[in-house]
């Protein structure tokens, strides 16, 4: 019998993050990744987006598996928040494992997932369909690639991938595997494509070590160094370099420190356990033989770096000193620009030695056109689904696709939104007209919603220009201010005047609430006649536009 399948990306399309696809086949779904991906800088008090699910929701009784590909929180950092309304297995490996725990642990948060842990070559079966890993080389330990059996060829998905045949222990492709998997028919192959717009093969541009070990080697004191947390082939690498020149590694955090030495129980790294030490014994260790390693987690770690350098750490044995050095192997971004630059700018008040890399000296693991091409020859796909990149870049591989002249032309290439729906055929495959609900849900803390664009702007709002919150208690019988008023205000910068001006907010505030009770108003056309004449005050002497909150407490 023919299957049915159908193809939904619910994101990573048109995006850099946030990957999740559906896979449908009959009465059965499978998810592969459900990542989330970080706000930018002007979604005030929001800490994750994660793709709406209400298609899973909706179809919850036919989802049988998540399947994480790599130890990555675009892959599978939705999940904590989508599992207790869609529960089904979690297929990975053990390193992925380590990592989803790991980011409920920095996150705060307690789910019971239903793991089911796979080599990273495991063939078994799913529903009653065969499903095959196969190893991939990436910046994450036991990364996998997945091939799902249809009746009309696989169908087959590789998240970040390069092509390097000299990487290390535990992030090796499989030949053999690969062998297997390709020598069968593929339905479909749905590949990375975020960096198609870079000629030739990433490898080895993605290798930090070699422009590090000369600032190792030069190095006097203690060297910090702030390393991108899922990057574990860097952080692997540099571990190494440390240790080779006689550092012990100390960890910033004791969660760090546990999830690197539950690596080294699943895979011997070529680290003692004894390389890693707790900050409790730093002062007893000689400069020279200093590593400590900051992982970079979210905004966060710049409040860490900040307090480090101003010698304000949570951790007062640290501090930073005109012998240290300190390297910054993360990169700037759409996110986190502005921060990471203030962040350096402190850093260099303590006259440490301060080596920080740019987008041009390292890139990060995802296939550059030689990998999509070499991947595209092997398999030979009868359909090709560009995934998780701009929309410029699933552009840009769809048409090398169809220039490398095996077979693939604007009939069996998709360039897909998140909402929409491939049907997939051997022949006569197509993008159907309807389309699911798509877009961002908002975490805030372990709250999942909708974007409300009002609460957003109010964020914004109070993270630009600052919040007068503007009290007093009335009687409405008396029609008279009982108690108050009192102003309160948060991050609005005054003009020097402002004690002045503070007096003007006071006078013009109780001559508007006198005047509403005098008249009868209800409290709603109070508090907006007060918003209203308070912003223009405050606007007309310093040019902020802060949020005004009325809050009128009726005594009587």
């Amino acid at each position: 019998m023919q299957d049915k399948i159908k193809i939904i990306p619910l994101g990573g399309q048109d995006e850099t993050a946030k990957n999740m696809i559906v896979i449908e086949i009959n009465d059965d779904i499978f998810v592969i990744d459900a990542g989330a991906k970080y706000p930018d800088k002007t979604m005030h008090g929001i800490d994750y987006l994660i793709p709406r699910f209400d298609y899973l929701y909706e179809n919850k009784d036919k989802v049988r598996a998540y399947i994480i590909l790599r130890g990555h929180d675009t892959t599978f950092g939705a999940l904590p928040f989508i599992y207790s309304s869609v529960p089904a297995p979690i297929y990975c490996t053990d390193i992925t494992r380590i990592f989803i725990e790991y980011f409920l642990l920095k996150n705060k948060l307690k789910v019971n997932f239903d793991y089911k842990i796979k080599d990273t070559s495991a063939d078994f079966e799913i529903a009653g369909r065969r499903i095959r890993f196969f190893p991939t080389c990436t910046n994450m330990a036991h990364s996998i690639g997945v091939a799902i059996s249809t009746s009309e060829g696989n169908v087959v998905v590789m998240d970040d991938f390069v092509i390097d045949n000299n990487s290390d222990k535990g992030y090796l492709t499989s030949s053999k595997m690969l062998s297997s998997v390709t020598e069968e028919d593929t339905l479909l192959l749905m590949l990375d494509s975020s960096f198609s717009d870079r000629p030739g093969f990433s490898n080895p541009t993605y290798k930090i070590v070699p422009q590090l070990e000369r600032a190792f080697k030069d190095a006097q004191g203690r060297i910090f160094i702030v390393l991108n947390d899922l990057d574990l082939y860097n952080t692997e690498m540099i571990f190494k370099l440390g240790y080779k020149l006689g550092r012990k590694i100390f960890p910033f955090d004791d969660g760090a420190k546990q999830k690197y030495l539950k690596i080294t129980e699943v895979y011997n790294p070529g680290l003692p356990k004894n390389a890693f030490m707790s900050l409790d014994d730093i002062n007893r260790i000689p400069p020279q033989n200093v590593l400590v390693v900051l992982p970079s987690y979210g905004q966060n770690i710049y409040h860490k770096i900040s307090l480090l350098a101003q010698g304000q750490s949570e951790d007062k044995r640290l501090k930073i000193v005109p012998s240290d050095t300190f390297i910054l192997g993360i990169q700037k971004s759409n996110t986190n620009e502005t921060i990471l630059t203030n962040t350096i700018d402190e850093l260099y008040h303590t006259n440490c030695k301060i080596i920080y890399f740019d987008k041009k000296q390292f890139i990060r693991m995802h296939p550059s056109q030689e990998d999509l091409k070499t991947m595209l020859a092997l398999f030979s796909p009868k359909h090709f689904l560009p995934i998780n990149a701009s929309y410029t870049n699933l552009l840009n591989s769809a048409r090398l696709a169809v220039d490398m002249g095996i077979g693939l032309n604007h009939m069996n290439v998709f360039v897909m939104d998140n909402g929409m729906i491939l049907d997939l055929k051997k022949t006569g495959s197509r993008l159907l007209p309807s389309k699911v609900e798509s877009g961002d849900l908002l975490v805030d803390g372990k709250r999942v919603g909708q974007e409300d664009s009002s609460l957003i702007s109010e964020r914004n709002i109070m993270g630009e220009d600052g919040v007068v919150i503007l009290a007093a208690g009335v009687s409405k019988s008396a029609k008279k201010i009982v108690l108050g008023p009192d102003i309160q205000t948060r991050g609005l910068i005054f003009v020097k005047e402002s004690e002045a001006l503070l007096k003007e907010i006071n006078k013009v505030f109780t001559v508007t609430l006198e005047e509403g009770l005098k008249n009868n108003f209800s409290l709603n056309v109070i508090k907006d006649n007060i918003c209203d004449i308070v912003f223009k005050t405050i606007r007309r002497h310093t040019l902020k536009s802060p949020l005004i909150i009325p809050h009128i407490e009726v005594l009587d």
